[in-house]
């Protein structure tokens, strides 16, 4: 196989990562219960055609709701979801074997909270109870290592990302205006109300630290995501109540739920969302940011103390070498000097060639060695063209194509961050 399509096998391979079960599984619930709660608390307390519990059911024959977009009711949603919850608990109490080390217990009221979503119990109280238990049970295992050796580690962290994500998604939706819409996505916390954390600086925050615990790639994309809805949002004019956009936002935060949820659940690879269009925008913003990068450091370094020194010895080296220079050509003369400058020429060639050999340095070695430097180079260089491919092709902000890619001519080189790491101010 060629080394350039090696490299490319290489770097594709590492994108089919799905992380821990169990984290794909706490992000799963803390999805669900957050829908859940909200369709608790969206439900209409007083009038006719209610569940025992509280939840508007929807009228009419159920045939006809099957030709709705929304083909079921509240009542028939939830107890869908909590469905849903039951079979992500597999992972945790139902498969100990491979999953759970030894000796600890886990034990979550899903039953009450089925029975009571089933029968017309307290789903509120119900669900509020599996809510504080599943952090608990989160709590217990994180830092563990199960049976097959792998350590269990951000459980806690992916099921608060699953409830932040379905909130950021279902009151974005909702939001009349831009200001609804900042509280909702800005990752800034100063524009949120009182200066308290967003939801969308929380989820920020945690999945910084959630990159190996979730399907690859999708962690990084999500938090980019965010970073660019939350710089959509604020260039929205506040003088204007009924910007189109606000309502152009309300639609596609739906269809950016729904990426977020397939990627971050592996219900689909990440990497399946690649489009031609992002892969050429990628690759034109890591050259972009990597010439940046390198005109930073080579700045940085010229600035600095060793570089003076280094220059100043370069110089006397220099000096050196044309006084030498000089001094042979002025003390040489006659016939011959021609000649003498010559031997002058070759001798301090051969004196510089004498000086490669002793450190061992040849043409063949030099090629090997940068052959070695960029069969190395490649490779990463080639994964993060995907990565960052993977964060425009599964981003869905208004006016994006069907396959995520921008449109062209949307973004210049000077608006785009050279990575999201920076902005991890909390972990």
């Amino acid at each position: 196989m060629p080394v350039q399509m090696e490299s490319m096998q290489n770097a594709w391979d590492t994108l089919q990562d799905l992380g821990l079960p169990l984290a794909r599984a706490s992000f799963e619930i803390g999805w669900e219960v957050a829908h859940i709660a909200g369709s608790l608390a969206a439900a209409d307390p007083v009038g006719a055609g209610q569940a025992p519990d509280g939840v508007a059911q929807d009228a009419g024959p159920a045939y006809q709701r099957l030709l709705n977009p929304e083909d079921l009711s509240v009542s028939e949603d939830v107890q869908a979801r909590v469905c849903r919850i039951e079979a992500g608990l597999w992972y945790f109490g139902g498969h100990p074997v491979e999953q759970i080390p030894a000796g600890i217990n886990l034990s979550l009221p899903i039953d009450a909270l089925k029975q009571a979503v089933t029968q017309g119990g307290d789903s509120r109280s119900m669900l509020a109870q599996f809510h504080l238990g599943m952090i608990g049970t989160c709590a217990l295992l994180d830092g563990t290592v199960g049976p097959s050796g792998v350590p269990l580690n951000g459980l806690r962290e992916a099921y608060e990302v699953g409830r932040l994500l379905c909130l950021i998604v279902r009151q974005a939706s909702e939001a009349a205006n831009r200001a609804e819409l900042t509280a909702v996505l800005s990752v800034d916390p100063g524009n949120s109300a009182a200066g308290k954390e967003t939801a969308a600086f929380r989820a920020h925050a945690m999945l910084g630290g959630l990159k190996a615990c979730l399907p690859s790639a999708a962690a990084y994309s999500v938090a980019r995501h965010l970073e660019e809805w939350s710089t959509w949002v604020a260039a929205i004019s506040p003088d204007n109540p009924n910007d189109p956009r606000v309502a152009a936002a309300r639609m596609a935060i739906v269809g950016q739920g729904r990426v977020w949820r397939a990627i971050l659940s592996g219900q689909a690879f990440a990497r399946d969302y690649i489009a031609s269009a992002s892969v050429t925008e990628a690759a034109d913003r890591l050259l972009a940011n990597w010439s940046a990068n390198t005109n930073a450091l080579a700045g940085a370094f010229f600035r600095s103390s060793i570089a003076r020194l280094v220059l100043v010895l370069l110089i006397i080296a220099i000096l050196v070498f044309l006084g030498a220079f000089a001094i042979a050509l002025l003390t040489s003369g006659g016939a011959t000097s021609g000649a003498k400058d010559g031997l002058t020429i070759t001798a301090m060639l051969a004196g510089l060639g004498s000086a490669a050999g002793i450190f061992h340095v040849s043409r063949g070695q030099v090629t090997t060695a940068l052959d070695k430097v960029w069969t190395v180079a490649e490779s990463a260089m080639l994964q993060a063209e995907l990565v960052e491919s993977i964060a425009d092709s599964t981003r869905r902000l208004p006016g994006d194509s069907v396959s995520g890619a921008p449109p062209a001519r949307t973004r210049t080189r000077g608006t785009r961050r050279a990575g999201f790491g920076r902005r991890q101010t909390a972990r």
